[in-house]
């Protein structure tokens, strides 16, 4: 059955009718307020079918600096593996794109097209201006048109934000990042290389995607949705979002570059509630997006919020977006949590059930999680690093501590059973049976005393004599 409606679709795209394509036959009801689980790998034909690559820009440098980008962009395997399969294209490349600046994925373009492969761009109508890869683009008689999202007003519309790439129909690129030089260098960015069947649930949703944005038939973006891919404009990807955040059982972590839709952000509260752990990290800038009653509920309920500090001269951003819910399912594309992105924006968000594709994310988030601050943290001034700092205590050097140990007859060490007291005296205290007792409460000691983590402790006094002189 989603065969067909797969193939229908594809078809009416490429005859430009005015239906969408229809991806919408699957077990996945939007409208069910289902909330026991939220599906796995083996519910989707195609998970683990399909080869999935996974790349991240990492950055080194917290607050980035132009000599740091300089290298970053030397270094940036977004780029070579961009550049890599355009040179590798047989016949066609689709590509939709917010912006574009990266004069090597221009390079590779021309080329593609010098040798006949056919090329078809989709880039949002702010690119269009002189002097723009977009516009070089055009000029050089690739097929290239500016869009625009759903009209918001008469001199307003939603953007072109979704961020794809499909090669020769069986090639998917997909994630946050734009083609441009801090996308591909200092923002914390994700690229997912797909390749699978041309059937695939996800590269037919992204090819029915492409063909709504290249004919401007918009209101049709969303209906390209299928069980685990979601378009917009339109209410699906919201709604799989509520669900998927309703089916947690013990962890959400959210990277989330702009979040202002308020209903989400209630779910991730109550999530808190009911006892799953909620991490979120925004931008430093968008402290204020976080700021209202739904997130302070978040928060008193025990969730965590950090904040990435980024160089904003550099025009650096934290600029993921996406979720990992209890560590099985990751919730990733180019659309964030906001009225704009679910109802005006051109934007793709997609389910992934595949164990090395959400621990790849899993890594990536702590990483970024041990890079950001808390708002005390922003308050202070403090640097991630600086934080870090305040709260671990590390002691260097030669430890020397006595405890008190015996075995029968022989005393294995010199302590005594007594502890200092809070007024500084000293107290007897219940001795311990054995050696690994001793030092058991010797460790509890100096933890309780001194914030101690880790004491290496042993006896280093040795007799064999009958008895020992007097302590």
């Amino acid at each position: 059955m989603a065969t067909r409606a797969l193939l229908s679709a594809l078809l009416l795209a490429a005859l430009g009718s005015a239906a969408a394509c229809d991806f919408s036959a699957s077990s996945f009801d939007p409208g069910s307020d289902k909330a026991d689980d939220f599906g796995s790998c083996a519910d989707s034909a195609d998970c683990g079918t399909r080869e999935i690559e996974v790349l991240f820009t990492n950055p080194f440098c917290d607050e980035c600096q132009s000599d740091e980008k300089a290298v970053l962009l030397e270094r940036s395997p977004i780029i070579a593996r961009l550049v890599q399969l355009i040179e590798a294209a047989g016949s066609e490349i689709d590509i939709s794109q917010f912006t574009f600046s990266r004069k090597e994925i221009e390079e590779a373009l021309l080329a593609a097209h010098a040798r006949g492969v056919r090329i078809r761009i989709a880039m949002d109508s702010g690119q269009d201006n002189p002097g723009t890869a977009a516009t070089r683009l055009r000029d050089a008689g690739i097929d290239l048109r500016f869009v625009k999202g759903k009209s918001i007003s008469a001199d307003r519309a939603g953007l072109l934000h979704t961020k794809f790439m499909i090669v020769d129909k069986t090639t998917l690129v997909s994630g946050s990042n734009n083609w441009s030089s801090t996308g591909t260098s200092i923002n914390n960015e994700n690229t997912m290389v797909i390749k699978g069947r041309e059937q695939d649930e996800l590269i037919g949703g992204f090819a029915c995607h492409f063909e709504t944005i290249w004919d401007g038939r918009v209101d049709d973006a969303a209906a390209c949705s299928g069980q685990n891919v979601f378009f917009t404009p339109g209410g699906g990807a919201k709604t799989m979002i509520r669900d998927s955040i309703r089916g947690a059982h013990t962890s959400i972590d959210v990277l989330m570059h702009h979040f202002t839709f308020p209903d989400l952000a209630k779910e991730l509260a109550k999530a808190q509630e009911r006892g799953v752990e909620v991490r979120l990290v925004v931008n430093e800038a968008d402290r204020g997006e976080v700021a209202g009653s739904d997130f302070r509920r978040l928060l008193e309920a025990g969730g965590q919020i950090h904040f990435k500090r980024v160089n904003e001269d550099a025009f650096q951003l934290m600029h993921n977006k996406l979720a990992i819910i209890d560590g099985r399912m990751l919730i990733n594309g180019s659309g964030n949590w906001s009225g704009t992105g679910f109802f005006n924006n051109y934007e793709n968000y997609v389910r992934y059930f595949e164990p090395d594709v959400v621990r790849q994310f899993e890594d990536m988030y702590d990483r970024v999680w041990s890079w950001s601050v808390s708002a005390d943290g922003l308050d202070g001034q403090l640097s991630a690093a600086q934080e870090q700092a305040r709260e671990t205590q590390a002691f260097f050097g030669n430890l020397h501590a006595h405890f008190s140990a015996h075995e029968l007859d022989h005393k294995l060490d010199d302590g005594k059973d007594q502890r200092v007291d809070a007024d500084g005296n000293l107290i007897d205290v219940d001795g311990a049976e054995g050696v690994a007792d001793a030092a058991t409460l010797a460790f509890a000691y100096a933890q309780d005393n001194a914030g101690l983590d880790f004491m290496a402790l042993s006896p280093h006094t040795t007799d064999d004599s009958a008895s020992d002189p007097a302590d």
